[in-house]
């Protein structure tokens, strides 16, 4: 009897799962149970929620009353476990508590199974599908509240990529893909450099004042700082000589045209003894270009013997480009050698003379000497591919 009673269920489950397979379309675009229920976005409220994502790990209190499904209110506060990760993993801050985790960044042993790592990683991309949720539906409501919570979700990835590399990223509420370090930080710059005029006006606040936990220009001022001094970690262009005569070699070049802005920053840092660097940056700007090249030699001490080498070249095509260049050389060993230098020119008057003496027009002259000097450069590039794509661009940009 049991027996047969037992295929019986069986049947009916085995029933049940089919009808559940074949009918799946549309099941969970339903209504909720509780008539009383509002699933309607209320824009003050997300607002807030934005804000309140930094400061708590759930809407009320207790660590089991979480936001995050599976997690432990007391692993998943941005500021606690920011600071954690910060702190507890340097010589800064020991800790003896038993909470799980802890002696694993005491003692640097943690693994991507950390419940901390996983908390603060949970929050800030939690926080970010907050904001997204908020621009995406509320963002045409008030342009000085979207500003903030556009700052707000740039704060989190900031700290998502300084913490963990490579991200998940999505300005709405679909599917992410994956930034590099290197893209995340163009991102970055450029979304703080777009809300920054939406912000509201600094100015100092008291905790009497209305609004005084919302974020100003000076919230911007204070990250877009953070985001440079730390540039040539994050774009990958850091250079670190550890070994004894280790060389790098940079050779890189760039054109800026109508109203493109260029930013680069190179570091080589010599640590290991009789190592070398060297730096060739040749570039040409027309138009309304705006460039900026920070190259830095960085002289470790007990690096004797290292030499670093920086040279720049730049063809200015006009009158209203701006060009500046920052070399830098630190130095904190005596016995290295370290050399920079920059040639900024136009074309040279002759040359176009020579040319129009040849019946050429003068601006098809100055087309062929620019496009002369760009394939100087993209001659240097060992990939063919590569260098079949810049010939590419430059037709595209009838150069």
């Amino acid at each position: 009897m049991n027996k047969n009673i037992k295929n019986l269920l069986s049947a009916a489950a085995v029933s049940l799962s089919l009808l559940g397979m074949a009918s799946c379309t549309g099941d969970l675009d339903v209504e909720p149970i509780d008539p009383n229920m509002n699933t309607q976005v209320n824009p003050t409220a997300l607002f807030n929620k934005c804000y309140a994502n930094l400061a708590m790990s759930g809407n009320s209190t207790g660590d089991d009353q979480c936001d995050i499904d599976g997690l432990d209110g007391g692993t998943a506060g941005f500021i606690r476990q920011l600071w954690n990760s910060n702190e507890m993993t340097t010589d800064e801050a020991i800790c003896h508590w038993s909470d799980a985790g802890i002696r694993e960044f005491c003692y640097n042993t943690y693994d991507d199974s950390h419940p901390m790592l996983n908390g603060l990683f949970a929050r800030l991309t939690t926080g970010i599908s907050y904001c997204n949720q908020y621009i995406n539906e509320c963002g045409d409501k008030d342009a000085t509240k979207t500003a903030e919570v556009r700052f707000l979700r740039a704060l989190e990835y900031y700290f998502l990529m300084d913490a963990f590399g490579n991200v998940p990223f999505a300005t709405t509420l679909e599917k992410p893909v994956r930034y590099t370090r290197a893209e995340m930080y163009a991102w970055l710059e450029k979304e703080l450099l777009e809300i920054e005029p939406q912000m509201s006006e600094a100015k100092s606040k008291t905790s009497s004042d209305a609004g005084y936990y919302r974020a100003d220009k000076a919230a911007v001022w204070m990250l877009l700082p953070r985001l440079y001094l730390n540039a040539e970690v994050y774009t990958g262009t850091l250079f670190e000589l550890s070994g004894e005569e280790s060389t790098a070699e940079l050779v890189s070049g760039y054109l800026g045209t109508g109203r493109q802005k260029i930013d680069m920053n190179y570091v080589a840092r010599h640590r290991g003894k009789k190592t070398k660097s060297n730096m060739q940056i040749s570039g040409i700007l027309k138009n309304e270009a705006k460039k900026l090249l920070r190259g830095t030699i960085d002289f470790v001490h007990g690096c004797v013997g290292a030499k670093g080498d920086e040279k720049e070249d730049v063809l200015l095509v006009g009158d209203n480009m701006v060009n500046q260049t920052i070399p830098l050389i630190l130095c904190a060993e005596e016995d290295v050698e370290g050399n920079h230098g920059a040639s900024i020119g136009k074309l040279d008057e002759n040359m176009l003379f020579y040319v129009a003496t040849r019946g050429i027009p003068p601006e098809e002259a100055q087309r062929l000497l620019t496009l002369a000097k760009i394939e100087a450069i993209n001659s240097q590039i060992p990939s063919e591919e590569v260098r079949g794509a810049v010939d590419t661009y430059l037709k595209e940009q009838c150069i």
